[in-house]
Parts: C-alpha cells; sequence; structure tokens
C-alpha cells in the first residue's frame, strides 16, 4: 500500500499548492466531524488521513475512479492498510481500496477502516528503506573491490597485451619476488585492504531495533520493537505485543547513544554500525 508521513504529505501538498475540488470536499468534512482524524491534500480528487501528534498517514480518501481499467464511474474510496478487496490480486494498489457510490457508506466504511497505526505497522512501514540503506554500504564496498579486481586480474582481450597482473608473474618467473611495476604493488596493497573490509561489512549483524517516541500517559516515551534481518528486502518486524516503552531516563545507554548520533543527520539517511533515522521521532538502530 502507498504510504506517506505526514511531513511529506504536507511538503508535498504546499509545494505543489494542489488545491480539493468538487465532492471530495464534502466527504472530507464528513469524516473530520465524526473522526478524530486531520487530512492533507494528496491530489486534486483525493486526501491522506492521520491522527493528530503521529508521523504517519494511516490511510488516504478520494472521490474519484480508481478501479484498474475504469470506466469512468465515480466513486467514495477508502485505501487503508486494513482493507483486502479480494477482486484484485494483492500486488495492486485496489487490494486496499474500499469503493462506493453512497457518500453514507463510504463513511462507515472509514469508520471501519481508518485507524491510528501501531508501532509495528510503522516499523514495517519503514525498515525496506532502512534495510536497502543496509545493504547499500556492502554493495558499494563490493562494486569498488570489483572495479579494482577488474584492473588489476582481467586481460584486456587483446592476445598480445598482458595485463598488470601476466606481466609482473612473467617478471616474477625471471627476476624473482621482486615487484618491477610498483603501480601494480600499491593497487594490491588497496586491493586486498578493500577485499577485508568488505568481508567485514558482509560479515556484520543485521539485527536491530525499531524505536519510536510519542507521549503516553502524559510523559515521553520511547517504545523499541525488534527488528531482525535488515539486510533482507523484507526484514523481520517482531509483533506489536513485543513492543517494549522506556522513557528517555531508562532507555539503554547503548540505544539512547546511537538515537543521539541519528539527531545529528537528515531524514532517510544511514550512518554504518548506527542505524537508519527516518524522523526525528523514528529510527533503526544496529544491535
Amino acid at each position: 500500500m502507498e504510504v506517506s508521513t505526514v511531513k511529506e504529505a504536507t511538503s508535498h501538498a504546499q509545494r505543489h499548492n494542489i488545491k480539493l475540488q468538487g465532492h471530495i470536499v464534502n466527504y472530507i468534512s464528513h469524516l473530520e466531524s465524526i473522526l478524530p482524524v486531520k487530512t492533507i491534500v494528496r491530489t486534486g480528487n483525493s486526501a491522506w488521513v492521520y491522527y493528530d501528534n503521529d508521523p504517519y498517514c494511516c490511510a488516504w480518501v478520494g472521490y474519484g475512479d480508481f478501479r484498474r481499467g475504469g470506466k469512468g464511474t465515480r466513486t467514495y474510496t477508502v485505501c487503508s492498510r486494513l482493507i483486502a478487496n479480494c477482486k484484485y490480486s494483492d500486488y495492486n494498489p485496489q487490494y486496499h481500496m474500499s469503493m462506493t457510490t453512497k457518500l453514507e457508506t463510504a463513511v462507515k466504511n472509514a469508520k471501519r477502516y481508518i485507524s491510528p497505526l501501531n508501532v509495528a505497522d510503522m516499523a514495517a512501514m519503514s525498515s525496506k528503506n532502512a534495510a536497502r540503506s543496509f545493504r547499500d554500504v556492502s554493495s558499494n564496498a563490493n562494486h569498488e573491490m570489483r572495479k579494482m579486481g577488474n584492473r588489476l586480474f582481467q586481460h584486456d582481450g587483446i592476445s598480445s597485451n598482458y595485463s598488470p597482473m601476466e606481466t609482473e608473474l612473467k617478471n616474477l618467473l625471471t627476476l624473482g619476488h621482486e615487484f618491477v611495476d610498483k603501480e601494480l604493488q600499491a593497487g594490491l596493497v588497496d586491493f586486498f585492504a578493500q577485499k577485508d573490509e568488505t568481508k567485514t561489512l558482509d560479515a556484520r549483524s543485521d539485527n536491530g531495533v525499531f524505536i519510536y517516541t510519542t507521549v503516553r500517559r502524559g510523559e515521553q516515551q520511547c517504545a523499541v520493537l525488534q527488528v531482525d534481518g535488515l539486510s533482507n528486502y523484507t526484514p523481520d518486524v517482531h509483533p506489536q505485543s513485543c513492543v517494549q516503552w522506556y522513557t528517555p531516563q531508562t532507555l539503554p545507554e547503548d540505544m539512547m547513544g546511537k538515537f543521539s548520533m541519528l539527531q545529528l543527520v537528515d531524514d532517510y539517511h544511514y550512518v554504518d554500525g548506527v542505524g537508519y533515522r527516518v524522523s526525528d521521532r523514528m529510527c533503526f538502530l544496529l544491535t
């Protein structure tokens, strides 16, 4: 399902100066009168829905033809992670949409399917980007190692020409173990240093925790949820029942130190050995 943070949605709406038009205005008015939610313009006929103080939008609503291969029939639509529209495959965006031509039914659908995200929901939504950043560090190191190896070890395809390694090996046979090509010697030193670094990166732990800060029971608290396999395309986010709550004073020192470091970088920034910042309130820490 398409997701957005409140910050991103607000920035997009302001940057593009999008205005709502038509029946969607009345639809949103009904929703805001019966649910404790706020909305942000998404397109000319749809809007994101979020709960105050939540970092993520939890759904979006619209009025238009959102069917796949639709023929122009406009419907009041709710798109939510809680919807499973089995008329569509689960990889289609319509799988998470409930559509009706009646406003009264649409309002009932909204009351049923619009609810705040829990900690596990937020971790799952942001974990794939964190995992991609984690993998990129190893991927970049491997790419650099392959480039170095190609320069040092691969033949250029012209049989009359030796690669630097072939030339040196021939010289070794003739002259003994004294390097003739000092540039090659320096290249080998750099290459094997890069290879050692790559091995270290490939062997590092990819388990961590997702941290979400909020005001709970009248005080600042941190929700901590285990997330394993951050090098995988779909990390293993532990269930909501595993969430542990801390105050800033009781949060383990190692976590607080890493969390504080991520407050110094931009959103969606990864710091190897530390973690990945989603926003000032959400991050993944490597453990």
